[in-house]
């Protein structure tokens, strides 16, 4: 028997986490500025995973094997999330890359079909086995039917998705850690970058850890479906995306100037000049002193919220260079290590 308190606590949990992952996906589209930046932009497309994951969660109807909300909830659920994951770990490497190479992958096409094409696939591949059903757990959406073919084919393309970017991550952390072990960061300026970058890679990499692995590790044992243990990390996953909100606003002070400066020249003071939508980039100046700063004082504005720029370590001259983070650009920063030599993709 469905317990109605149970089914509102979700509910709400949903509708906080589905409004932090749009608090996110609006920085990016609103403010120009935000909407050319290539750490940005992966932000927002894990927070749109993360969008349509949570949304099915936000009904209290869940649908009946074969109706076409139980077909369209089941298929957001094996769609939205694996696009998070996918983008946590693309994120991931373009870090680690940025880090020790000094440059981002310049074929970014490839990575917008891999991220975007593979779990819409295998989520349409799913239907191939027959109709969702309702799954025994009456909190979750509709499920793959109980055979052996069609459970055998999601823990595979579901489960083993999640596990290979969890284990990608962790060696890409660990590979980063230990190649800035035998080659650290000489001036400040590289420390400083290193450090931004490190923190950067390891919150999205642990909140994926800590909000997903609980429930997915409960969902492939004989219970999971049917387990009060299930029911709570059924909360707890939806809530990352929430978690991915807040890590990104505590990590991007340009992002909170944006909307706090917004939100003063919109309601307290309207003589203040803010940024629109589609307001010419030579305008954006008006925002903030600081957001044509000298490159070689990276931060976490600059990987995640700030004017784009190109971040070097050998010059001290202002001049700056429009979006650096966009596709097809070059060099972005030179290797957080001694004795590195600027690289071009």
């Amino acid at each position: 028997m469905m317990n109605s308190s149970f089914l509102t606590a979700i509910m709400t949990v949903a509708i906080i986490s589905v409004s932090s992952s749009l608090a996110v996906i609006t920085t990016w589209l609103f403010f120009p500025q935000m909407r050319y930046k290539l750490f940005m932009q992966i932000i927002a497309f894990i927070a749109i995973g993360d969008l349509i994951g949570n949304i099915p969660y936000v009904m209290p109807y869940r649908g009946t094997a074969g109706g076409w909300w139980c077909t369209l909830s089941g298929l957001m659920n094996f769609t939205g999330y694996p696009i998070e994951w996918m983008w946590t770990t693309t994120l991931i490497y373009f870090l680690y890359s940025l880090s020790v190479k000094g440059y981002v992958p310049y074929r970014l096409w490839l990575y917008h079909l891999l991220c975007w094409g593979v779990p819409v696939v295998l989520a349409l591949c799913s239907l191939s086995f027959g109709n969702l059903r309702a799954p025994d757990n009456i909190y979750e959406v509709c499920v793959i039917p109980i055979e052996v073919a069609p459970v055998a084919y999601h823990v595979v393309t579901y489960y083993g998705l999640f596990y290979a970017c969890l284990i990608t991550m962790v060696v890409l952390l660990v590979r980063l850690r230990v190649h800035m072990i035998h080659n650290p960061p000489d001036t400040p300026a590289k420390q400083r970058a290193f450090k931004v970058t490190i923190d950067a890679a390891r919150w999205y990499s642990w909140i994926l850890f800590v909000f997903w692995l609980p429930h997915n590790v409960t969902s492939v044992s004989t219970t999971g479906y049917s387990s009060h243990a299930y029911d709570i990390l059924l909360m707890w996953k939806v809530l990352h995306g929430t978690a991915t909100a807040v890590v990104f606003f505590v990590q991007s002070r340009e992002a909170r100037k944006l909307w706090r400066h917004y939100f003063r020249a919109k309601f307290c003071d309207p003589s203040l000049p803010y940024v629109v939508k589609g307001a010419p980039k030579e305008d954006l100046r008006t925002v903030s002193e600081d957001l044509y700063r000298v490159g070689n004082d990276l931060d976490a504005d600059d990987l995640f919220g700030r004017t784009d720029s190109v971040a070097s370590t050998t010059s001290n001259t202002s001049t700056r260079t429009p979006s650096f983070f966009r596709e097809g650009s070059e060099i972005v920063m030179p290797p957080l290590h001694r004795n590195s030599h600027n690289s071009v993709t």
